[in-house]
């Protein structure tokens, strides 16, 4: 059940950066369409994933990886939700308001953390 909790992730990780390498203005219509229902929704949904890393991290080999990765997520789902929607989507388009540089450096960056995933599983 842990693998394929664990696969889950990576694949939805590795689909989610590679589209945004392939396409960075993809970052930007997400956040253009982003709601204060879903914004608070993927707030929690970084708090719950962060979680279930942290649980996992004593059943896999790579015990420091997932717990560093179980932290940052949990910490950025209560950032988001500590600095609220309106602040949130203004610092998020920002963000990928016309740098595609730093886009694709964020998608190279879960590319290389699916794949870890996957071989740690």
């Amino acid at each position: 059940m842990t693998k394929l909790i664990l696969w889950f992730l990576a694949l939805f990780i590795l689909v989610g950066s590679l589209a945004i390498l392939i396409k960075p203005e993809l970052q930007r219509q997400w956040v253009d369409k982003l709601t204060g229902a879903t914004y608070h929704f993927v707030a929690w949904m970084a708090v719950v994933i962060g979680l279930i890393l942290l649980m996992l991290a004593d059943t896999r080999s790579w015990v420091i990886l997932f717990k560093a990765l179980g932290v940052i997520a949990v910490l950025k789902g209560a950032w988001l939700l500590q600095s609220g929607y309106p602040h949130g989507r203004d610092r998020l388009q920002r963000l990928v308001g016309g740098n595609d540089l730093l886009v694709r450096i964020f998608g190279g960056i879960g590319v290389l953390i699916a794949l870890v995933l996957f071989s740690a599983s």
